[in-house]
């Protein structure tokens, strides 16, 4: 979900370590914003082969999305947390990107909000502009939220190997309160947002995901760029709150891993898996790995720890 849109906020620039948003509908100040690949809902696979529109089901199988869901009955899904840490990322191509985060009411396509945030890396430079220093040096490393359907806001810079720390928690259907921490970062950096919605979330899934974002340049039903080269990425403690009941993703009859399908773009075929998640470990049944899959022409393909 990185944001069709780098939002930036200028009053970010004033404000501590420690920062609190407030305003759900905040717009960026000083300057135009940068051009982002968006966040979005999960993809089904659009088309087969032979040009059918029949696909499978979204999950277990989806175009821009892998990881895993938890659901539940509506307004059950009131907490999701997740840690995990930046994964370094070679750049083949400029429109190669990858997104990590948590949220809830990713599931089913057609909830008509997300909340969400997590870190995302960009395979291209990005302007200055404060309160965010730019990044001329691609691979760039960023911390973002969204309340989709409003745009996703930019929160501060990460590095690969951080260990970053997302919840997002619900008090009611349109009251949220979203805090991700870079817990290596010096001194540690923390980004609270407390948001009231426009309109009331459906509140029925937890998602811990690895998202190809969304490739405005490309015509539906292509929509996704393929994943930045990020070879394996680590989901170390992964809970969520169903029916007031809090645990890991294991505990939970309602889990599905989620594997990514491409739709097909320019640099990627139809039907390639881009990646897929391991089983949950054994000794926690949170921690996973999603693993790339894929390689560009001439490059290793990647494998993933096995489902």
């Amino acid at each position: 979900m990185f944001l069709q849109r780098l939002g930036v906020l200028g009053a970010l620039a004033s404000l501590p370590v420690l920062a609190q948003v407030s305003d759900y509908s905040l717009t960026p100040a000083g300057g135009a914003e940068v051009s982002h690949r968006g966040h979005h809902l999960p993809q089904h696979l659009q088309r087969n082969p032979d040009g059918s529109t029949t696909s499978p089901s979204c999950p277990p199988i989806c175009s821009n999305y892998s990881g895993y869901v938890v659901t539940g009955k509506p307004g059950s899904v009131t907490d999701v947390k997740g840690s995990w840490r930046v994964p370094a990322v070679s750049c083949t191509l400029e429109n190669d990107y990858a997104e990590l985060w948590v949220g809830i009411d990713g599931f089913p396509s057609g909830d008509p909000t997300i909340q969400q945030l997590g870190t995302s890396v960009y395979c291209a430079t990005i302007a200055p502009q404060p309160p965010y220093a730019g990044c001329s040096q691609p691979p760039c490393y960023a911390a973002w939220y969204e309340l989709l359907p409003a745009p996703p806001q930019y929160m501060f810079s990460v590095n690969p190997g951080d260990l970053i720390f997302a919840e997002v928690k619900s008090a009611s259907p349109t009251q949220f309160t979203l805090t991700l921490t870079d817990k290596t970062s010096v001194p540690v950096q923390t980004f609270t947002v407390p948001a009231t919605l426009p309109t009331a979330a459906h509140l029925s899934s937890a998602e811990w995901i690895a998202e190809a974002p969304t490739d405005p340049d490309l015509p539906p039903p292509n929509p996704t760029d393929p994943l930045a080269d990020f070879i394996a990425a680590h989901f170390i403690q992964n809970d969520a709150t169903v029916a007031e009941v809090t645990g890991p993703i294991g505990s939970f009859a309602s889990k599905s891993p989620i594997k990514m399908v491409s739709n097909g773009t320019p640099q990627v075929d139809y039907g390639t898996v881009q990646a897929v998640p391991s089983r949950l470990s054994t000794t926690n049944k949170s921690s996973f790995v999603v693993g790339l899959t894929w390689g560009m022409p001439g490059a290793p393909w990647k494998v993933a720890a096995p489902l």
